[in-house]
């Protein structure tokens, strides 16, 4: 139910999706890349916390809602509630918008796994399916806004003053430049039904790799002593058939869906 909330929630936001990004990660990132404004917890994990790695995509970062109210969040909160006084939940969302399972699973074995969670919860919903569309297969449309800007930019943007014009111009260059450019070029096919077939047929193709990526993630954590916890999106996050680029867009996301479940049930 709370991730299905939060689904709900950031459907209903409006807004420009690469500078909210940008922001997000500006704002709302600490130290080690995770999404909270938390900075006072170390690698090492003390004896008496309980951590929870959540690993996903944008539905696990949560794209278009702010940090607390993404699900990681939400469950660390509902949990905490009801831990006792020699037991800390520790929650850290190490959710990557627009990244693939493959993607996912190089960051936590080379910058994620030292954390030592007792947990992993894994929240995998599109990205592998539709990577035929954009084009990433395991890496990412959206590099360059993935990555913290300058010292400078940052400043500017965490400025109230200053934070209206220089996200105009933030948005404008990320939106005209390197892979966003193209990312935008290249979905304009889905105005075809002749070139969204393509995807489609393509986009049932990739389970095998999606659970090829899964079974290695479970493998670490197992090495480790993590419980695993695999959670497939509940449904379509993508459904706005109001005109024919949509209405595409919308039967990829649906099959990029029953993909990842299909490759979750083997």
């Amino acid at each position: 139910d709370i991730v299905k909330d939060s689904i709900n929630t950031m459907e209903e936001i409006a807004g420009d999706p690469y500078i909210n990004m940008i922001r997000d990660n500006i704002r709302q990132t600490n130290k080690y890349g995770h999404r909270t404004k938390r900075e006072d917890y170390e690698i090492e994990k003390p004896v008496e916390e309980y951590r929870i790695a959540f690993l996903g995509e944008s539905t696990t970062w949560g794209a278009k809602v702010e940090y607390d109210k993404a699900f990681a969040a939400l469950v660390e909160e509902d949990l905490a509630k009801n831990a006792t006084d020699e037991v800390k939940v520790l929650g850290m969302n190490m959710g990557r918008s627009g990244k693939a399972s493959g993607f996912i699973k190089r960051d936590y074995q080379e910058n994620q796994r030292r954390f030592n969670p007792d947990l992993m919860v894994g929240h995998f919903s599109i990205n592998n399916a539709t990577g035929v569309f954009y084009g990433i297969r395991g890496k990412d449309p959206l590099v360059k806004v993935n990555k913290k800007p300058s010292k400078t930019i940052v400043s500017l943007l965490n400025n109230p003053i200053t934070d209206p014009i220089a996200s105009v111009l933030a948005m404008t260059y990320y939106n005209n430049t390197g892979e966003i450019a193209r990312f935008k070029k290249v979905t304009k096919n889905l105005w075809d039904d002749e070139k969204a077939e393509k995807y489609f047929q393509e986009a049932r193709k990739y389970p095998q790799e999606f659970h090829k990526d899964l079974v290695d993630l479970i493998e670490m954590a197992r090495e480790d002593g993590t419980e695993v916890i695999l959670m497939p999106v509940p449904r379509n996050p993508y459904l706005r058939p109001k005109n024919n680029y949509e209405k595409n867009a919308t039967k990829l996301h649906e099959i990029a869906v029953q993909s990842n479940w299909e490759a979750m049930k083997r």
